[in-house]
């Protein structure tokens, strides 16, 4: 795939520096155990969605790099776009349901968030249409999914860097339970 405007490199440092503030955020609960509403099931709420998130990175990458040529190296690719298809289906399906409802409710400016991220659900279900509909191996096919991966990319590293953070130092407790229960199911 040719490259995206939102780098992989640049995605990863946005994740890296994101884990580093998770993994702050975690061991500061830990250490502050008269803060009652950091548990490790929120905890592990957060993890389960960043462990999701890193399989749609790892999808990511492996649709980038050169087009293939020959009719097996295009099969294999029209495959994993469609594992990447499935994949960022069913992540928006459990955020939808369930994450950002706890983020409009978190949250003072949790609206305004959600909002952006179900038009950016929209957009990508389009993006995701268009690499559906489009025939392996083709420019189209390559344009859409180079214009998924972007979008995909960036609305990343918005919940990453936007999103978790406000909502890890404001959320209760209750709400990430009931997270990592719709999760669990």
């Amino acid at each position: 795939m040719r490259s995206s405007g939102y780098s992989e490199r640049q995605t990863a440092r946005d994740l890296s520096a994101y884990g580093r503030d998770v993994g702050f955020i975690a061991r500061d609960a830990e250490h502050h155990p008269e803060n009652p509403w950091r548990t490790a099931v929120d905890l592990e709420a957060t993890a389960h969605l960043q462990s999701d998130h890193r399989r749609l990175l790892r999808l990511l990458d492996g649709l980038d790099g050169p087009l293939p040529s020959g009719a097996s190296a295009v099969e294999e690719r029209r495959t994993r776009a469609v594992a990447l298809l499935v994949a960022e289906s069913r992540h928006q399906s459990v955020e939808e349901d369930a994450f950002w409802p706890i983020v409009r409710t978190a949250l003072d400016c949790g609206g305004r968030l959600a909002d952006r991220a179900l038009a950016d659900h929209v957009e990508n279900r389009r993006l995701m249409r268009a690499v559906e509909d489009s025939e392996a191996g083709s420019a189209e096919f390559e344009e859409a999914l180079c214009a998924l991966s972007t979008a995909l990319r960036e609305h990343l590293v918005f919940e990453l860097q936007e999103v978790w953070p406000q909502l890890w130092t404001a959320a209760p407790s209750q709400p990430l339970r009931d997270l990592l229960e719709h999760l669990e199911r």
